[in-house]
């Protein structure tokens, strides 16, 4: 039963949140249901870019921390090859948490940055590092 009530909060909440997405357009004109529109038209990409990038900065805001409390905790755990114990599912999960938070690191990089800067910025670097005559190009 414990492990049930997280879960299903967790659920009624995404359906809740879901709900609120798709009908929040006649939510809106049963409010506001005969004042007129402004004329102001307003485009929807700064917007969307900005709101990219707040929430990647809100992805690696919450993952840095994080990964650097898994860091440190895996380096002071002994190693478990070193002191013949078995893996248990706390250093797997331990293992997993740090890959997570790496992720969401990434994830939120990339978003912050955006995908084409980086693809630029990776071809630069291969262009940089590509040595005069190693690939048969001269």
């Amino acid at each position: 039963m414990y492990v049930l009530y997280p879960l299903l909060t967790f659920c009624l909440s995404i359906l809740f949140s879901i709900a609120l997405w798709l009908l929040s357009e006649k939510m809106a004109n049963k409010i506001v249901q005969n004042d007129p529109l402004p004329a102001v038209s307003l485009s929807a990409g700064p917007f969307a870019r900005l709101a990219v990038v707040l929430i990647g900065l809100i992805l690696m805001a919450t993952a840095l921390p994080n990964l650097i409390g898994d860091i440190y905790s895996i380096i002071q755990t002994p190693s478990p090859l070193a002191s013949g114990v078995r893996l248990d599912s706390a250093l797997i999960k331990q293992r997993a948490t740090l890959m997570t938070d790496a992720l969401r690191l990434l994830i939120g990089g990339i978003m912050v940055v955006g995908f084409k800067r980086i693809a630029a910025l990776a071809s630069k670097a291969a262009e940089a590092i590509k040595v005069p005559g190693g690939s048969g190009e001269e």
